[in-house]
């Protein structure tokens, strides 16, 4: 690295477009012409990667944004947030050039101080906590239909529903809990690859049997038609109003991949300069709007007009009888839970540095057996409690709203543009042209965090119900 540029740039004698121009030309001499350029990773390396990171199980939810919002309205917001996330990603690596750093957290503390770098850690905590939690209320979704259309009769045999979620969701994390006490996770980069495979076959299933059901029973797209047998009474809906907020939340999780951005982008992608950089990271939210309009518009679809409306886990709208709709409730529920110590170790990781930090002490323990006892432990009680909010809160869409309103948007529209205008060149002021942006960035993200979390607690009753 030229770093006679760098520190000239940091006394302020070049200006920000300068320094940009020159990292990259450097970047291309010192990384894009050497031998060792086939070992890291290219823009399609990079853009799959971020992609497998984005997908989860937030995507059931999107039909019942699409719900909430409307069909016209919920489609602009999953664009609108795809287009936002691109962009503050875009801001995460220019940060990241700029400071020469690799993670969130290293970040966060060089462009704002120690107290960022703990916020950092304490939103990845409760994001993947929650995540967890979350994953284990749609693994009971799933199952609960399958197993009820293999043995017809086993709810009630096992003490009710509820009941059978709960012995579903402890089978399932007694199951994977020894692979949770794990400290390292490289054996299981091969989910990343069943995730896709498994949203990219659910996303198929909803659309076809959205048009199986269009087929069958015409959509009421206008309320002037009258209702009969075949048509609906309930007319699909194009626009709302503060029901919106749920909306944008949900999208917020779905699109959740800041944290990874700057170790793929700036540690593992070969010559990472800002054109580079940034195709990648729109080639990525791009390919994961395209899947998720589709399955949120012909989710809707299929399910407008069932009574109740759209289920918060749009899998539960669809028939337990159906082979093709059961094939995927089963690959999602092993994915799901083959996915699951992936979250435990940075769940536990980002904790760790947390009270690490508040303590002033990040390496405060030992190698020993006493240590490690007391890590199972604490592992062990994230996986209890992650259960516990899971039975305590048996509906994803609440989990997600609220995930969305607060963390995801700190996460995605707060944080990257202020780390952005904070790794200016020393002596430089605020008020640039090149600063306007992100500076509107960081309103509309405070302005996000505080609308979408009051319209979730005024219509927490509606969330609840679905």
């Amino acid at each position: 690295m030229n770093f006679a540029r760098i520190s000239a740039c940091e006394a302020g004698l070049l200006s920000e477009e300068e320094f940009d121009q020159a990292f990259d030309r450097q970047l291309e001499y010192d990384q894009g012409k050497t031998k060792e350029s086939w070992s890291r990773m290219e823009v399609k390396d990079v853009t799959y990667a971020l992609v497998c990171t984005a997908i989860g199980a937030g995507v059931l939810s999107l039909p019942y944004a699409m719900a909430q919002s409307g069909l016209i309205i919920g489609t602009l917001i999953l664009l609108g947030i795809g287009v936002l996330s691109s962009y503050s990603g875009e801001l995460l690596i220019e940060a990241s050039k700029r400071t020469e750093t690799i993670s969130y957290g290293a970040l966060a503390r060089a462009t704002c101080g120690a107290w960022a770098e703990m916020m950092t850690s304490a939103c990845i905590a409760l994001t993947t906590w929650l995540v967890m939690g979350s994953y284990m209320i749609v693994m009971a979704d799933m199952m609960v239909p399958v197993l009820e259309w293999i043995i017809p009769g086993i709810t009630v045999f096992v003490g009710g529903y509820w009941a059978f979620r709960l012995w579903i969701q402890v089978l399932s994390l007694l199951v994977i809990l020894p692979y949770c006490l794990r400290d390292n996770m490289s054996g299981f980069k091969w989910i990343a690859v069943l995730s896709i495979v498994a949203m990219l076959a659910l996303t198929a299933a909803v659309v076809l049997l959205s048009v199986i059901r269009i087929i069958e029973q015409p959509v009421q797209w206008t309320s002037h038609v009258q209702s009969s047998e075949t048509v609906s009474a309930v007319s699909v809906k194009y626009f709302s109003g503060t029901s919106s907020f749920i909306a944008i939340s949900i999208s917020s999780v779905s699109y959740l991949c800041h944290f990874n951005i700057p170790p793929i982008v700036a540690k593992e992608m070969r010559a990472p300069t800002k054109k580079r950089a940034n195709e990648a990271i729109r080639w990525s939210m791009v390919s994961v709007a395209i899947m998720y309009v589709a399955f949120a518009v012909f989710g809707y679809i299929y399910a407008y007009d069932m009574p109740g409306g759209v289920s918060g886990d749009i899998l539960l709208s669809f028939p337990s009888d159906s082979l093709v709709v059961n094939i995927v409730r089963v690959g999602l529920y092993l994915t799901l839970d083959l996915s699951y110590p992936l979250l435990v170790l940075p769940c536990y990781q980002s904790l760790q540095s947390l009270l690490g930090g508040l303590r002033g002490d990040a390496n405060h323990r030992s190698g020993g057996i006493g240590s490690k006892l007391w890590s199972v432990a604490e592992i062990l009680l994230l996986c209890i409690t992650s259960l516990a909010c899971a039975i305590a809160v048996p509906h994803i869409q609440v989990v997600f709203a609220f995930l969305g309103s607060t963390v995801c948007n700190i996460i995605t529209f707060v944080l990257p543009p202020l780390f952005f205008v904070n790794s200016r060149p020393a002596g430089s002021t605020l008020w640039t042209k090149r600063n306007a942006a992100p500076v509107a960035l960081f309103a509309l993200g405070i302005l996000l965090v505080v609308a979408c979390t009051g319209v979730q607690i005024a219509n927490i009753d509606q969330l609840v119900s679905k």
